[in-house]
Order: structure tokens, then sequence, then C-alpha cells
């Protein structure tokens, strides 16, 4: 499993966007300016999240993006799935069983290491990313 750079932006999106949600809706520029990141990348990545009820938003004056929720039920697999459908997809063409094997088990142990973290407890301070 690779993160690329829409994997981890989404996911320092969120967070921030969650470590500050006594503060309200959140817009994209303001993210984009905080995080450095190109407000047309946010735009893409942040229709994804929206698409799959992850983050809503919010229109009119003080309007912008929440998260749904308290953030226990959204696990960070949730977050790099909806940016990244093909993520959990196997990529691998080795042909040599053993080496397959190893990335087989590999994947599974990051696989449930994204699943069984959830936004609260990153936002908690329980787990560090």
């Amino acid at each position: 499993m690779r993160l690329d750079t829409r994997s981890r932006y989404a996911i320092v999106a969120i967070v921030d966007m969650a470590l500050h949600e006594d503060k309200g809706p959140i817009t994209l520029s303001t993210l984009a300016e905080k995080q450095n990141i190109s407000i047309s990348y946010l735009e893409q990545i942040f229709a994804k999240l929206k698409k799959a009820g992850i983050v809503e938003s919010l229109r009119g004056p003080g309007g912008g993006y929440v998260v749904r929720g308290d953030g226990k039920d959204i696990t960070l697999a949730d977050i790099l799935r909806a940016v990244d459908p093909e993520l959990g997809r196997k990529k691998n063409d080795n042909h040599h069983e053993h080496i397959e094997m190893f990335w087989d088990a590999l994947h599974g142990h990051v696989a449930d290491f994204f699943e069984n973290i959830t936004l609260h407890q990153v936002v908690q301070g329980e787990v560090r990313i």
C-alpha cells in the first residue's frame, strides 16, 4: 500500500478540520493557506470526501466544510478509500510465491492499521500520525 500525496493531504486536512471544529466551518482557501496545499487540489480531494459522506459543505456567510459526526465512526481507511478507491486493491504482479506472500501480509498489516484508527483517536492524541 503506497500513500500518495492526495491521500496524505486528505488526512492532514481532515485532522486539521477536526482539531479546530469548535471554530465552525472552514473554507478550502483557509485550509489551503494553513497547509500550503493548492486550492484546486483541495477542491478535487473535498469533492471525493463529500461524496463519501466524510465532510459536508455549508453554504452562505460563515460557510465552508465540516467533518460529519464526531469522528468516532470515521477511520483513516475511510478517508484513504474516499480519495483513492484503488488503495485497497492488490497491485502486485510478482510471480514469485514467497515474495507475493510477503507483500500480501504487509498489505494486510498496513490496511488493518488504518482500519483500526479513528479520526477521533487522532484528534484526542491517542494516536500520532
